[in-house]
């Protein structure tokens, strides 16, 4: 099921892309594994850092859709995600 409509709740697409750069390939790994565990569609909570609103934060829900890893150095890697927001409960 897709929403493809502007007028209704939620018909807005965002996406985010979050990227973790030059990190030891034990973290990159744990990443890894936690996105796998996902399999692009169980959701979870991507918390965006928000000055302008009260608690300086916002909780979203977000599936990932892709992501790459790059080889950086030595034991070091960098691991670039795209999230997209889902509205479930």
């Amino acid at each position: 099921y897709e929403q493809r409509s502007s007028i209704g709740i939620n018909s807005f697409k965002e996406t985010y892309t979050v990227t973790f750069k030059n990190r030891a390939k034990a973290i990159i790994d744990d990443v890894v594994v936690f996105l796998n565990s996902k399999a692009g569609v169980t959701n979870f909570n991507f918390v965006i850092p928000d000055t302008n609103v009260g608690s300086g934060e916002t909780t979203i829900k977000v599936v990932c859709e892709d992501y790459s890893i790059s080889y950086d150095s030595g034991d070091y890697y960098s691991l670039t995600t795209k999230l997209r927001r889902v509205y479930e409960a």
